[in-house]
């Protein structure tokens, strides 16, 4: 993993930033949707199988 040097007005940029995310690949080859929610500067990350649960999440929204 890198480790970058930034500048305050990057960090700033960063952290204001709202919800994010990327599909990958978990270890048995199965598609995994990782959310990431920056909206309230904390950064919460989860992993998801279906995209419906992922953009749930990212809305703040149950997926019951």
């Amino acid at each position: 993993m890198e480790i970058k040097l930034i500048t305050d007005n990057e960090a700033g940029a960063i952290i204001a930033t709202g919800s994010f995310y990327y599909i990958t690949k978990d270890r048995d080859n199965n598609t995994l949707f990782v959310a990431i929610d920056n909206s309230d500067g904390h950064c919460w990350v989860e992993e998801f199988y279906s995209i419906g649960s992922c953009m749930a999440w990212l809305r703040g929204e149950s997926d019951d």
